[in-house]
């Protein structure tokens, strides 16, 4: 997987070039990878023996893999799915938030910003249609992925396993930014937000609490401006800048069904391009003074401090919690819907460069947490992602509902913040293997295809086959 900070202070070290000028298919490796680990265990159970030391972590690696991409397709149907409709017992804010987007429909259209629509009570209908229609079926592609997984791990018959469920898309089509077409609906979105943006403190905070029929300060700390310094557009030139730089993206943007991570609204803000230019592609920095005073300084693992490691990260000073906050619950939404993010262009092919995004963020975890816990989204912030769900579709989870919740809900059990921990942390299974792959260390197409031929081609039903990958002493070993 993707090196550690540790060795970017080893100067010899080198990596493996990325071949990225070729595309892949996640689901093609995931398959390829369990057409493998199938053949393999039906030819040790036919021969009566089992894996040697090194196989037997390949197998281990491959049935991670194939349980972290079933979890990750799950997730995909969370971003994808309308704000809380995966979500139990949210009716009550569900319909607040509904009628709060019915009324700002005709702004996000084009019209005066702070003049709320004029058919509020059509646009609810239509956008609750929409709703319960979109809830309807992302709990139903839920229930089939749940039938895909038992169907995987239970029968070790299938000479090849192939998905029964189309892979569902992914979030964002088009270009944001100057690249974006005058027409489209990325330029509508910009140019709203930063209208609002331009409003001044009286103006927003009297339209917000007409959009909420009720107090709901505009809090300009973060969204109200630049999602950094907290400028007004109205006196500064704006541009689009990607939460997650684009030198993170090298890898995933050859997988065929991640080949929108730029595109992605949700990983988007509004930046002065003086602010944009500063933090080129360094990680953002979660620290803070309260958090080291509670929690203390970094795991001690890590072999660093927080004054260390400060040299890596982007930490403007005008930087506040409420921002930094923010700017989490979006890396965490990029990292668990965007796998293989990292900052791979600089060492790719040769000594490391001099920074590590995921790790680095990493490293911050417990700080991150803490801002989460500290400083939960506001009506302005979920507004916006509600807003995104009207032109885009799909919301972020880490939005609408607190940290924990959303990790606990019903579809994800607690599964996920173990998926997004070993993402940070670069060890998670699925990209491993898909790192192999495009770095040329495993052609896992021809092995797939030479061990299917070297396995039977079906198990005898009366002798069912031994699926534990920790099998009992062999009489006689391969591999």
């Amino acid at each position: 997987m993707l090196p550690s900070l540790v060795k970017l202070f080893e100067t010899a070290a080198v990596f493996e070039p990325l071949h990225v000028s070729i595309r892949y298919s996640l689901k093609d490796i995931i398959n390829n990878v369990n057409r493998w680990r199938l053949a393999i265990l039906r030819k040790h159970d036919a021969d009566r023996t089992t894996p040697g030391e090194r196989e037997q972590e390949q197998l281990n690696l491959a049935q991670e893999a194939i349980n972290e991409y079933f979890l990750y397709r799950k997730w995909v149907v969370h971003v994808s799915a309308a704000p809380l409709a995966l979500i139990h017992g949210s009716g009550a804010e569900e319909a607040r938030m509904l009628r709060a987007l019915a009324r700002v429909v005709d702004g996000v259209e084009g019209g005066k910003v702070t003049k709320l629509s004029a058919d509020q009570d059509s646009y609810m209908e239509r956008i609750l249609a929409r709703f319960i229609a979109d809830r309807k079926e992302k709990t139903a592609y839920i229930k089939q992925l749940d039938e895909d997984n038992r169907s995987i791990t239970r029968d070790a018959t299938y000479k090849n396993y192939t998905e029964q469920t189309l892979w569902h898309p992914l979030p964002g089509s088009g270009e944001f930014g100057a690249a974006a077409a005058k027409s489209s609906t990325e330029r509508k979105f910009i140019d709203w937000l930063q209208r609002v943006v331009a409003l001044d403190d009286s103006e927003a905070t009297n339209w917000l609490n007409a959009v909420f029929d009720g107090p709901s300060p505009f809090d300009k700390s973060f969204d109200g401006g630049c999602l950094y310094s907290g400028v007004h557009g109205v006196n500064y030139d704006l541009t689009v800048e990607h939460i997650i730089p684009r030198d993170w993206t090298v890898v995933s943007e050859a997988i065929d069904e991640l080949a929108n991570v730029n595109r992605d609204s949700r990983t988007i803000a509004l930046i002065t391009a003086s602010e944009n230019s500063s933090r080129g592609t360094r990680p953002m920095s979660f620290f803070t003074m309260e958090a080291r005073k509670e929690i203390g300084d970094v795991d001690r693992s890590v072999e660093m401090s927080i004054d260390r490691l400060r040299q890596f990260l982007y930490a403007n000073p005008r930087f506040s919690e409420r921002r930094k906050a923010q700017a989490c619950r979006q890396l965490f939404y990029g990292f668990l819907t965007w796998p293989m993010l990292s900052d791979a262009r600089k060492y790719a092919g040769s000594k490391p460069g001099d920074q590590m995004g995921s790790w680095l963020t990493w490293v911050q975890f417990k700080h991150a947490r803490f801002l989460l816990d500290k400083h939960p989204a506001g009506d302005f912030e979920k507004l916006v992602d509600w807003v995104k769900f009207y032109l885009f579709g799909g919301c972020n989870p880490f939005i609408h509902t607190p940290f924990e919740q959303v990790i606990k809900s019903h579809y994800l059990k607690d599964e996920s913040i173990g998926l997004l921990e070993r993402r940070l942390r670069g060890n998670a299974a699925m990209s491993t293997v898909v790192l192999d792959v495009v770095t040329g260390r495993r052609d896992i197409n021809a092995e797939a295809d030479a061990a299917v031929a070297d396995a039977p081609s079906r198990m005898d039903d009366s002798d069912p086959p031994n699926l534990s990958l920790a099998a009992s002493k062999p009489k006689r070993v391969r591999g």
